[in-house]
Formats: structure tokens, sequence, C-alpha cells
């Protein structure tokens, strides 16, 4: 039981990080490629 809520922890963390690291990398590399026009 301990193991399955700490699984749902991990899950529900990368869930909510996952995303915000895809837009911090996206504006990063955006900004290396358009930042200089």
């Amino acid at each position: 039981m301990k193991g399955i809520k700490l699984c749902m922890i991990v899950f529900v963390m990368v869930y909510c990080i996952l995303p915000r690291v895809v837009v911090v990398v996206m504006h990063m590399h955006y900004h290396q490629h358009y930042g200089n026009l």
C-alpha cells in the first residue's frame, strides 16, 4: 500500500513538473534561435 502511494505521488509530481520543464526548455530554445533577430 505504501509503495502504491509513493508511485502516485511520483506520478503527480512528474505530471505537474514535466510541462513546466518542457515550457522552459522550449522558451530557452526559442530565444537561442530567434533572440538575435
